[in-house]
C-alpha cells in the first residue's frame, strides 16, 4: 500500500514558517494590508491592470520615448511575457528610477503603480528594496492613462498636453 503525501508550499509558508507565498490568496491579502513597504511590494494586486498599462504604453508611446519605471515594472515584462507578446507589448524598455533621482527629466514618461503613490516611493535595485521619494516631483506632469491601479505620466514643464479627465487614452 502506498501513501501519497502532498504539501501545499504556500500553505506551509504562510502557516508554519510565517513567510510569504505570493501565489497564495491569504499571503496576497496580508501583503496588500502590510504597512511594511518591502512586504507590500511583493503583492500582485491587479495583474490585468498591469498588463493593460504595459499594452497601453506599447501602443501609444514611441520607440524612442524615455519611459521611467521602478524595478518591479521593468521585471513585469518578463513575468507577463506571454500575455504581453499577444498584446504586442514585448518591445518595451523602461529606464530604472535611480536612488539619487529626485524627479523626471522634461519630456519623459513615468509608468507608476499604486504602491508608489500609497507608500511614497519606488522599488529600486535588484532586491526590490523600497525607497521613499517625493512622489509629487515624479507625478506633477500630466497623467495620460490610468488602469485604476497603475498610471502613466508625462513630464511636460515646457510642452502642452491636455489634462487627464478619466480612464481614457491619448486621442480618446
Amino acid at each position: 500500500m502506498s501513501h501519497s503525501f502532498f504539501v501545499d508550499v504556500g500553505v506551509v509558508s504562510e502557516t508554519v514558517t510565517g513567510d510569504v507565498a505570493p501565489s497564495n490568496r491569504v499571503s496576497q491579502e496580508r501583503l496588500l494590508d502590510s504597512e511594511d513597504p518591502n512586504l507590500r511590494l511583493r503583492a500582485a494586486a491587479c495583474t490585468q491592470c498591469n498588463v493593460q498599462t504595459h499594452a497601453w504604453v506599447a501602443g501609444n508611446l514611441g520607440a524612442n520615448d524615455t519611459i521611467y519605471g521602478d524595478v518591479r515594472i521593468d521585471n513585469q515584462r518578463d513575468y507577463y511575457r506571454g500575455t504581453l507578446a499577444s498584446e504586442g507589448a514585448l518591445g518595451l524598455r523602461y529606464k530604472p528610477i535611480q536612488l539619487n533621482q529626485t524627479d523626471l527629466p522634461n519630456g519623459t514618461y513615468l509608468h507608476s503603480q499604486q504602491y508608489s503613490d500609497d507608500l511614497d516611493g519606488f522599488a529600486i535595485g535588484y532586491k526590490f528594496f523600497f525607497f521613499e521619494k517625493n512622489m509629487s516631483a515624479f507625478t506633477d506632469g500630466s497623467r495620460l492613462y490610468s488602469s485604476g491601479y497603475s498610471a502613466v505620466y508625462y513630464e511636460n514643464r515646457e510642452d502642452e498636453v491636455p489634462p487627464f479627465t478619466g480612464n481614457e487614452t491619448l486621442g480618446g
